[in-house]
């Protein structure tokens, strides 16, 4: 929930995260203070809301975005979200739709999901929307 855009614990959940909470702050919970004690570390987060307005398009569009870009990590996302478009929908024409994306929102197709930080995936989103109404 707390990782950098570039660490490999960062994906499509966090960036989704991100959209509407900021985390804050942590801290560590000893495994003694459960019983079984885990095999585990356990950390709690201090998640922020963020106040920013997004119209529900735009939030449902750069999610869609985000679990698009993930579909496949190591991938860049031109690879991913084409094969997330073909699985979710077949009759989808990607090998068209992907390049105008990429144009509209300017985010270079050969990156990685991981290496995105949710402004990205905004820019995605946006762009998403806009081609969807077109």
């Amino acid at each position: 929930m707390s990782a950098a855009p570039g660490s490999k614990n960062y994906g499509a959940y966090t960036a989704k995260l991100r959209l509407f909470a900021k985390p804050t702050g942590k801290f560590s919970v000893a495994e003694s203070n459960f019983f079984p004690p885990p095999r585990v570390k356990s950390t709690v987060i201090r998640l922020d809301r963020i106040a920013e307005e997004r119209s529900s398009e735009l939030t449902q569009a750069t999610m869609l975005m985000a679990d698009a870009a993930f579909e496949n990590r190591r991938k860049t996302i031109a690879n991913s979200m084409k094969r997330y478009f073909e699985r979710t929908d077949p009759s989808f024409d990607a090998s068209s739709f992907l390049p105008e994306l990429f144009e509209r929102s300017g985010i270079d197709p050969k990156v990685r999901g991981e290496a995105l930080a949710v402004s990205d995936f905004l820019k995605l989103g946006e762009a998403y929307a806009a081609l969807v109404r077109a």
